[in-house]
């Protein structure tokens, strides 16, 4: 959803398709624009859910409530006040039984932004204003990922801060700039001030900085042991090479595990974007990421995956997910609580023409061995992408969004309902 807006956006659509197993629900509605860049949270309480897109032709966010089932109920909500952009993040409450939104803007102008939270209910309608998470002069503060703590009844908002690099007269840091946190109470007010996280700086090579922009992560709250898991990319030299980390923090937000490095080798410098399925149950993760490691100049690559243990640390071998030469990337990860695997959702260039790209499915088992083929979430003959995923345990199914390209400047998003194995 994230790493592949920019080809998108150069795409036309054919025709359209639904998922695997029922057919595609229109969610964008009538909203026109370039609508992507999904975000799913389920509503545990009402058997709902709620869907957030960014229209990046307005620059603003809308949201959507959609029955378990799949039907959507209302009309799109604006729920931004601010001038948004992607990446938008999602969680949700058990306790007040509502939303947090996340997203990040350029209130600042370009040489520096701010991340906002937005309280939405359970009815997809807004609750008070937006609240100031990060900002900063000359500071970039980007991608941000909200979780909810239900243990605590708290969110924490985990986002990459940097300075601009000081060619570009900015106040970069090796020691203060990384990944940040900060905590909020259940109705959406601040529990404190933000906190350094684990500084992810590297060095210069030939007088260059690769900033933080191109750094990929997700977290998941782990009740188990009541810990924040993280999976981030860690560019580690200035050329962008890349190696796969997990780390995890305590309730506070303090680091008590890692990194550890989860790849064998490194990941090119394409790879972005990381994906970290939960295992509920006992709480072991699968870590999914880009590895564009035989690029070579193309836009070939694999998404590859490794479970991990409780503690964070390896607990099988690296394998492919998807591996067939073509372009792919993105990954995200659902776990299926009654069957106790995964499901990675994924984009790639199914028909590898270089101007289409699917969004795919690939089940996976909690011991990381891949369960029969991947298959089609939507058609060969669009474009999709920008996707997310979550599993309802209610009705025993995956729930899936995406765009699709339906115009060259007309994105829609698109969901459906997925039968797990």
């Amino acid at each position: 959803m994230k790493g592949v807006a920019a080809f998108l956006i150069a795409l036309m659509a054919a025709s359209f398709a639904g998922a695997e197993d029922e057919a595609a629900v229109l969610i964008s509605g009538s909203v026109t624009g370039q609508n992507g860049d999904t975000e799913v949270a389920l509503n545990s309480t009402d058997n709902e859910y709620l869907v957030g897109w960014v229209n990046r032709t307005q620059k603003k966010i809308y949201a959507r409530v959609v029955t378990g089932n799949g039907t959507a109920l209302g009309e799109p909500v604006v729920i931004s006040t601010k001038s948004a952009m992607a990446p938008i993040s999602i969680a949700y409450n058990s306790v007040a039984n509502e939303y947090l939104v996340a997203w990040q803007t350029y209130t600042q102008g370009k040489s520096a932004n701010v991340i906002f939270v937005q309280r939405v209910s359970a009815d997809g309608e807004t609750a008070g204003s937006p609240v100031k998470v990060a900002s900063g002069t000359k500071k970039l503060n980007r991608n941000p990922v909200v979780l909810y703590n239900s243990d605590d009844d708290v969110y924490m908002v985990l986002w990459s801060k940097e300075g601009l690099d000081t060619a570009d007269a900015g106040n970069y840091s090796a020691t203060t700039d990384g990944l940040y946190a900060r905590f909020f109470n259940s109705n959406g007010t601040a529990a404190g001030s933000e906190k350094l996280v684990k500084a992810m700086a590297y060095e210069v090579v030939n007088d260059y900085r690769r900033h933080l922009k191109y750094q990929g992560y997700i977290a998941r709250w782990q009740a188990l042991k009541k810990r924040y898991g993280i999976l981030t990319n860690h560019i580690t030299d200035g050329d962008g090479a890349m190696q796969i980390e997990f780390m995890a923090t305590d309730s506070n937000g303090v680091l008590v595990a890692g990194p550890v490095k989860i790849n064998r080798g490194t990941v090119g410098n394409g790879s972005v974007w990381t994906g970290l399925g939960l295992n509920t149950t006992t709480g072991g993760y699968l870590a999914t990421w880009e590895d564009y490691e035989k690029q070579s100049g193309s836009d070939t690559g694999d998404i590859d995956q490794r479970p991990l243990n409780t503690n964070g640390n390896p607990s099988g071998s690296e394998e492919n997910t998807y591996a067939t030469g073509q372009a792919c990337g993105d990954p995200v990860v659902a776990f299926d609580s009654n069957k106790g695997n995964f499901l990675v959702v994924f984009w790639a260039d199914v028909v590898d023409n270089g101007t289409n790209v699917d969004v795919r499915g690939q089940f996976v088992t909690s011991a990381g061995t891949l369960i029969g083929k991947s298959f089609g979430i939507t058609s060969s003959g669009d474009s999709e992408a920008e996707h997310a995923v979550v599993y309802n345990p209610a009705i025993k199914k995956y729930f899936a969004v995406w765009a699709q390209v339906a115009g060259k400047s007309q994105f829609n998003v698109w969901s459906s309902l997925i039968s797990p194995k």
